[in-house]
C-alpha cells in the first residue's frame, strides 16, 4: 500500500479530499501509539474512492510519455556540408595541429 504525505499532495487535492471527509462526519477511532482509522459510511467510501480514481487518472495522464514528431527522411539535406575526402585534415583547424 502506498501512502502520501499531505505535504504531496497538491491544495486542489488536500482540499478535495478534507470536504470528503468532513461533510458526512466519519467516525474517528483510536489506536494507540497516536495512530487513529477513520471508519466511513458506504456512501462516504464511494465518494472517497471516486476522488481516488480521479487522483489515479490524473497522474496517469500526467506521466504519458509526450509523442513528438516524427521526422522525415533527407529533411536535413543540404544543411550539412562535408568534404570529398573526409579523412583529411580540415583546413580551419589548421592553427591547431
Amino acid at each position: 500500500m502506498y501512502s502520501i504525505s499531505q505535504s504531496e499532495l497538491s491544495p486542489q487535492l488536500q482540499q478535495l479530499i478534507q470536504q470528503t471527509l468532513t461533510t458526512h462526519e466519519p467516525l474517528k477511532l483510536s489506536l494507540g501509539h497516536g495512530q487513529s482509522a477513520i471508519l466511513l459510511a458506504e456512501q462516504d467510501y464511494q465518494q472517497l474512492l471516486n476522488v481516488l480514481n480521479q487522483i489515479k487518472a490524473i497522474i496517469t495522464q500526467t506521466q504519458q510519455p509526450e509523442i513528438g514528431k516524427q521526422r522525415i527522411f533527407g529533411s536535413s539535406k543540404g544543411l550539412i556540408k562535408m568534404t570529398d575526402d573526409f579523412d583529411a585534415p580540415l583546413d580551419e583547424f589548421k592553427d591547431y595541429m
